[in-house]
């Protein structure tokens, strides 16, 4: 199965993003059946609940499709970190300034805020999304397009804007529930932020530093709503506006231009072409440095024989 869907990753992912809304309409269902705590103590623990059954299907799609071995890999953790610094700071910034926002329209009357038993649900659903979403679009689908085209730097980058587009086309999923403009604006921003977040993970290959950023991010988007309850997650959908997600959506493409820039690429690319040579026969390794050989000799005639 992992090679058909190689062959054809955008009807795939297509495929994919397709069963991904089955088990969302399926969680959505067994809510409706699980103990009152999860049902009516708000949209994040509903989220939660939600969230947990879509992440054990996310993970086994993973396994179906052999993509499972990718949550083994623990290389290259701070180096997925370096490359997330943007989004950190970013993220960091934003949450602690709607907060301030927050305590200084309470006018010294106090804040509000939910009961803790609601409150720790806030991580645990970030987390879940994170887990969920990472595991498809990165653990799955950067795969099945890194498969297909990641042969050269240009395939690299093929790779990475399907990625993207493919994360963007995900958000469509909110056009039932939230204001259209915003969710337009969640597209063309999130496809944007897809690319860079494909880019990060090309650069480490490490699944956990991807879950744990968006996780993180969804944290910081998700704050007010998981500390006081004062809005839904839909409202902060609607809220999105084109004009202040614009330069985001910029310095997402600038930064994967930054991260997968030629001299980047290549250093990724090197290891797989050592490790595909290291698999050649000997017959073949003594043909491939022949023509090496031959290369090297017809670029420089003057050269030594």
């Amino acid at each position: 199965m992992r090679k058909t869907a190689v062959k054809h990753p955008i009807a795939a992912s297509v495929i994919i993003i397709f069963l991904f809304f089955i088990i969302m309409q399926f969680s959505a269902v067994l809510l409706l059946f699980s103990p009152e705590f999860f049902r009516s103590n708000g949209q994040i623990i509903q989220q939660f609940t939600c969230e947990t059954v879509m992440a054990l299907g996310a993970v086994l799609l993973a396994a179906i499709l052999g993509y499972i071995s990718k949550f083994y890999s623990t290389e290259k953790f701070w180096t997925g970190i370096a490359c997330s610094a943007y989004f950190i700071i970013l993220y960091s910034f934003a949450a602690i300034g709607n907060l301030i926002t927050v305590l200084s329209q309470s006018n010294g009357a106090g804040v509000s805020f939910l009961p803790i038993s609601r409150i720790v649900f806030l991580p645990l659903c970030t987390f879940a999304i994170g887990f969920t979403e990472e595991t498809i679009f990165r653990g799955i689908i950067s795969n099945l397009f890194w498969d297909k085209h990641a042969k050269d730097p240009a395939g690299v980058w093929t790779a990475t804007l399907y990625s993207g587009l493919m994360f963007g086309l995900m958000h469509s999923i909110n056009l039932l529930g939230a204001d259209p403009a915003g969710v337009l604006t969640q597209i063309v921003n999130t496809a944007a932020a897809g690319v860079a977040l494909t880019a990060i993970y090309y650069r480490c290959k490490n699944l956990w530093v991807m879950i744990l950023l968006h996780g993180f991010m969804d944290f910081c988007g998700l704050l007010n709503v998981g500390l006081f309850g004062g809005s839904t997650i839909t409202d902060e959908i609607g809220s999105y506006s084109m004009l202040s997600f614009t330069v985001s959506t910029l310095i997402f493409i600038f930064i994967a231009l930054i991260l997968l820039r030629k001299k980047k690429i290549i250093e990724i690319l090197t290891p797989i072409a050592l490790l595909a040579i290291s698999r050649l026969s000997s017959r073949d390794k003594f043909w491939l440095g022949s023509i090496c050989r031959h290369l090297r000799k017809a670029k420089n005639p003057l050269s030594a024989p």
